[in-house]
């Protein structure tokens, strides 16, 4: 009997987190992309982290904007520091906050608030911010 393949969420708490990492285009050999997949073994291993952050969300959606398509290519002018998880924009629910704002379960969208360009934000499988930046999404 062919064991059965374990559910999604199990095989990514086994292997951590997927996240897109950007770097500075003048960083990277001529021919290779300055954006790629990792896999981390938790989001405090981005890049970018804001030490006060104090919620994690589990990301269902992002967006693709210019800003975000400026960091991928690692073009200057947007981006704070290189490397960078982009995703100024994102939207999940709470996986685990220290804030009285938001708690575990609940539904939050995150638009710009440094998300993306000075922090790691939201092309990722989760990402930190701080609570004040989130928002319920609409009903």
């Amino acid at each position: 009997l062919a064991t059965p393949a374990p559910p999604p969420a199990a095989a990514a708490a086994r292997r951590g987190l997927r996240a897109l990492v950007a770097r500075s285009r003048k960083d990277v050999p001529e021919g290779e992309a300055a954006s790629s997949l990792v896999d981390v073994a938790a989001v405090s291993a981005l890049p970018r982290q804001d030490p006060k952050a104090d919620v994690e969300v589990e990301i269902s959606h992002s967006t693709l904007n210019y800003k975000d398509a400026m960091i991928v290519l690692g073009q200057k002018g947007v981006v704070r520091d290189f490397p960078i998880t982009p995703g100024i924009d994102y939207a999940g629910v709470v996986a685990r906050s220290s804030s009285p704002l938001w708690r575990e379960g609940d539904a939050v969208v995150l638009t710009g608030n440094k998300a993306g360009q000075y922090f790691d934000g939201g092309y990722a499988e989760r990402a930190t911010c701080r609570a004040e930046w989130l928002g319920a999404p609409p009903p």
